[in-house]
């Protein structure tokens, strides 16, 4: 494992190999989760979701997609070591506060939308 200034990375190796992980908590009932894996096409990618905890005795989180903030941060083609995934996934973090603008633009975004059709 890890550690950034702020946000503390899991750094595992998970089925299709290394894997980074980072909650950011956006206080409330949800946080951001910064996710770093290499996906089916191998390509090293970074997503941000933004996620809802739910209760219960362990942590749980929920997603829905196509109404939830889900965006690619970064996209690589490399040889997805574990260097090369903290590398990424530390190069996303540092971007984190345009991520957050980027959140707060989509669910205003959204909010104004469905105010349209109400």
């Amino acid at each position: 494992m890890s550690q950034s200034l702020e946000h503390r990375i899991m750094l595992t190796k998970g089925r299709e190999g290394w894997e980074a992980d980072t909650h950011v908590d956006l206080g409330g009932e949800y946080i951001l989760r910064v996710f770093t894996m290499k996906r089916y096409s191998g390509d090293l990618v970074t997503t941000a979701t933004r996620m809802k905890k739910t209760a219960g005795e362990f942590l749980g989180l929920s997603f829905i997609m196509h109404q939830d903030f889900n965006t690619v941060v970064r996209s690589q083609r490399v040889r997805v070591t574990s260097r090369a995934v903290e590398l990424q996934h530390k190069a996303a973090l540092e971007e984190i506060e345009s991520i957050k603008a980027r959140m707060n633009a989509f669910y205003a975004d959204k909010t104004q939308q469905e105010a349209c059709y109400a």
